[in-house]
Order: C-alpha cells, then structure tokens, then sequence
C-alpha cells in the first residue's frame, strides 16, 4: 500500500541542523543571505508532528510521543480522521504528544525559534498541520513574536475537515480544522 512512504525524507533525525544531503548550515545560512540580497523572502520546512526513530530524542524521550499500538493492540498507523493527534505515519515515525508532554512542545518551539535566530530566514512551511494540536500553534506563535511567514500543509482524507485559510494572531495557515481557530 504505502511501499514509498520515504521518498521525501520528511523524518528529522537532527532537528537542529540540515539535511546532510542538501548541504551544509553554513552554505544554508549563505543562501539565506543571497536570497535577502536580491529581495527574496526565504521559506523554511518544519515537520513538526513526527521524527525518524533514529532520532535520539526518540530514546532518550520515550513519553513525548504517542503509543504505535492502540489498547485493543492494533497499530496506530495511518488513522488520520480517527486518531489526527496521534496517530502515526508509519511504523518508524513516532508521533509527538503535545497534549502529553510540555518539555516536548518547549523543545520543538523553541528549535522553531533557534531556525529563526540562526539562520535569519523568513518563515516556515509547516508540514501536516492538521496532526499537531493546537498546543504547539499557541506556543510557536507566542515565542516567535515577530512578522514572520506561517504555511501550513495539509491534505485530508475527510473533505468536510478541510476549512480553507484561516488567519491564527500574525499567521496564516492553510487548510486547518475548526478546532484551530483561535482568538487572541
């Protein structure tokens, strides 16, 4: 059913530096600069919902994702209108429980802000936004303080959960359920 799961290799095993095979913080950062010195805004891609099991937060941080098998013993994989918060993608993408665990939500906003800060570029591109709960959104949105570009990705199996853009405080984020809705 899913043989090419990994394609895009959307699975962070390092949350705070690149993807070795795109090159280098430094030569990141640099283009960074480039793109600023001929008026380009520059995009980051944040997966915020899942890590690869690689990841050593994975092991050293068993309580801040979701269990791969429900109570009635059957895996948690996939049930994205059933379980959105928790569910996982596939059986080597543990998915993170912010409702379960603050140090969690701290640390990925806070990485959120340190991209920012290191690299100086212009926003994120949030990748599956409809499976991370409102917790993060609050919190990232609340640190981040600043005028930065939020998009958020979303496809659904359930078309009546798919709202369109909403505006969240500075951010714009597409395609998110009702329940994200938020005033401040």
């Amino acid at each position: 059913y899913r043989k090419l799961t990994g394609y895009h290799g959307y699975w962070p095993v390092d949350m705070r530096n690149t993807e070795p095979r795109w090159g280098t913080m430094d030569e990141f950062k640099g283009m960074v600069a480039e793109a600023h010195q001929h008026h380009m805004a520059v995009i980051i891609d944040f997966v915020s919902n899942h890590f690869h099991q690689s990841n050593p937060l994975v092991a050293q941080h068993p309580d801040w994702f979701s269990r791969l098998e429900l109570a009635d013993g059957s895996p948690n994989i996939r049930l994205y209108d059933l379980h959105p918060f928790d569910t996982w993608f596939d059986a080597f993408l543990p998915d993170i429980a912010y409702d379960r665990s603050s140090e969690a939500t701290d640390y990925m906003t806070d990485t959120a802000v340190w991209w920012i800060h290191q690299t100086h570029a212009d926003g994120f591109r949030h990748d599956a936004v409809k499976h991370v709960p409102l917790v993060f959104w609050e919190s990232c949105t609340r640190k981040l303080n600043e005028q930065i570009t939020n998009l958020g990705q979303e496809f659904t199996s359930n078309i009546a959960s798919s709202t369109g853009s909403i505006t969240v405080t500075k951010d714009q984020l597409e395609g998110l359920p009702p329940e994200y809705v938020a005033s401040h």
